[in-house]
């Protein structure tokens, strides 16, 4: 029989010098709510320990959490974690060369629904070029939140994911992999050593070999479809009259063109540009905007064996100068253009208020398909301009 512990609380501390602080039972639940915490301070190796391979602390979202005095301590930290359905899916960090002392370390991951919402804090999609990843991404994030420390520590995160974090996925489980949300650059990827999963053990462990790449937040991918990084920026200048845009990293790119349409549909080839083939650091681009005569403009990029692939569209330069933002149409089954030539913040909210989807872009086109069907208001915001509101209704 499962035992059900449930923590309303906001914050308890569990503080000692033994080597086992908090003993989870085999079978038992405990479930944390509203922004609870579970503290450990003053421990010894590994303060946590688990008996059996039922039951666990589920922690339903990001707010909810695990923090551990770790400061300058070695060895293994165990934080026995459990899934919705019961199943004990524990993170390990084993703790190799310490950190610098008076560090701590925050554990949590939940669960989402298909498309991978909600995001955790700071993360605006999982997806690139207006292509919806998310059916190539479990349904789990974990946050690993190292902070305080002057020097991290180093050694082994070991991830375990339940099987019921990929139905409703099409995701090929032996590819996955573990990307990162990099804070700094906001965007997913710049992971290069992730191992495999072991579809037996439902694992994937992975070597910091860096403490530098201890970011927050983590998610596993299919890595036939992995989260890109290589287009950051596109947008049009209309300052200074051209299309410009900026990679961050490249593999086998041999060249850009620039397209531009009137209707969203049908595009033609106005320029072309070489590709860098191969690169790791962030590289500028630009084109002048002649008399080109069109409204929107993408970018195809080619690799040397002849594959292609179109970036999102943008808009182009009015002759005179900015004009308002226009959403059509209205209602819409999520598949929709908002007209204007400026870089925004892009907010939906559904009818309580609530974050739905967000994104930093100079698109027009969007697919928020994967919304449910009512009511939704989408804010646009940039330094420049006045917050510009809409209200769109998302049907099947």
């Amino acid at each position: 029989m499962r035992i059900l512990l449930i923590l309303t609380f906001l914050l308890t501390y569990f503080i000692g010098n033994a080597q086992i602080i908090v003993k989870v039972q085999d079978g038992t639940f405990i479930k944390l709510f509203s922004g609870s915490q579970i503290i450990v301070s003053n421990p010894s190796v590994n303060p946590i320990r688990k008996s059996g391979n039922s039951g666990g602390i589920l922690t339903p979202s990001e707010s909810e959490k695990i923090i551990i005095d770790v400061s300058n301590l070695t060895g293994q930290i165990n934080v026995p974690f459990v899934s919705s359905v019961g199943n004990t899916i524990p993170f390990d960090y084993t703790i190799t060369t310490g950190g610098s002392s008076g560090g701590k370390i925050s554990f949590s991951t939940y669960e989402t629904g298909n498309n991978n919402l909600p995001y955790p804090s700071g993360v605006t999609n999982v997806g690139f070029n207006g292509v919806d990843n998310s059916a190539l991404v479990i349904d789990r994030f974990w946050l690993i939140d190292v902070t305080g420390y002057t020097t991290k520590p180093q050694g082994t995160y070991t991830f375990t994911y339940d099987d019921n974090d990929l139905i409703g996925n099409t995701i090929y489980e032996p590819d996955l992999f573990m990307q990162r949300w990099n804070d700094v650059s906001n965007l997913w990827g710049d992971w290069l050593y992730s191992p495999l999963a072991n579809t037996t053990t439902n694992q994937i462990i992975l070597n910091i070999a860096n403490p530098q790449d201890q970011f927050k937040v983590w998610t596993a991918v299919d890595q036939g479809q992995p989260l890109p990084i290589e287009l950051i920026s596109f947008k049009s200048n209309c300052s200074l009259n051209k299309v410009e845009w900026i990679t961050v990293s490249e593999t086998n790119n041999e060249w850009f063109v620039i397209q531009g349409t009137n209707d969203g549909i049908n595009f033609t080839n106005l320029d072309t540009i070489l590709g860098a083939g191969f690169s790791n650091s962030p590289i500028y681009y630009s084109i002048p905007i002649l008399d080109w005569g069109f409204s929107y403009f993408r970018l195809q990029q080619k690799d040397f064996d002849g594959r292609t692939e179109n970036s999102f569209i943008i808009g182009g330069c009015p002759q005179n100068g900015s004009f308002e933002p226009i959403l059509y149409p209205n209602p819409n089954n999520g598949q929709f253009i908002i007209k204007h030539n400026s870089e925004w913040k892009f907010e939906v909210f559904d009818l309580t208020g609530r974050l739905v989807w967000s994104e930093f872009s100079s698109r027009v086109n969007f697919d928020l398909t994967m919304l449910a069907p009512g009511q939704y208001t989408i804010k646009l915001s940039n330094q420049w301009d006045k917050i510009k509101n809409f209200k769109f209704i998302k049907i099947n």
